[in-house]
C-alpha cells in the first residue's frame, strides 16, 4: 500500500516546475475537462474514447474566442460525444497535468475554477492517473422476467 501522506512519484510539488519532458499549452483556454471515464453522468458523453484502466486521461479542451451560440452546441454535444468533431474543441492524451491559470497585465480575473463539481480558488490545479489503483466491482443485473405469462 503506497504511502498517500507523501507525493505520488514522478508528480513535481505545485511550487515546482514542471518537468522538460512534459508538452506545455499557452492558449486561451474556455474549458478544460480531465477525464478517464467515458461518461460523467448518464447523459453526458464527455470522453467517448476513454478505456478503463489505460492509465491516460483524456484532457477536453474549448480554444479560442468561442461565441456563446457555439459554445451552447459543444456543451449539447457532450451527451452523445459529438463534439469532438466541433470547431475548437480538441482532446488530448495525458498522464498527469498541471493547470495554471495565467492574466495578463491590468486584467482581473474572472471565470470560475471547479474540480469535480467543487468551487475551488483559481490557481494551479494538477492531477496525475494512478492506475489500478482503485478496484470496482458489480453484479451483473439478471434479465426482467415476464410476469403476463
Amino acid at each position: 500500500v503506497q504511502d498517500r501522506s507523501r507525493p505520488i512519484p514522478n508528480m513535481p510539488a505545485l511550487t515546482d516546475a514542471v518537468p522538460n519532458n512534459w508538452v506545455t499549452l499557452q492558449d486561451d483556454i474556455v474549458l478544460l475537462w480531465a477525464s478517464h471515464t467515458t461518461n460523467s453522468a448518464m447523459h453526458t458523453t464527455q470522453s467517448p474514447n476513454s478505456k478503463m484502466n489505460d492509465g491516460i486521461f483524456k484532457l477536453l479542451l474549448v480554444r479560442g474566442k468561442v461565441s456563446r451560440l457555439r459554445m451552447a452546441l459543444i456543451l449539447l454535444g457532450l451527451e452523445s460525444g459529438t463534439h469532438l468533431g466541433m470547431p475548437f474543441v480538441e482532446e488530448v492524451d495525458c498522464c498527469a497535468f498541471r493547470v495554471e491559470p495565467t492574466f495578463g497585465v491590468g486584467h482581473k480575473r474572472v471565470g470560475k475554477n471547479v474540480v469535480d463539481g467543487e468551487l475551488v480558488e483559481p490557481g494551479p490545479v494538477q492531477g496525475q492517473v494512478l492506475p489500478s489503483t482503485f478496484q470496482f466491482f458489480c453484479q451483473q443485473e439478471s434479465p426482467p422476467t415476464n410476469v403476463l405469462s
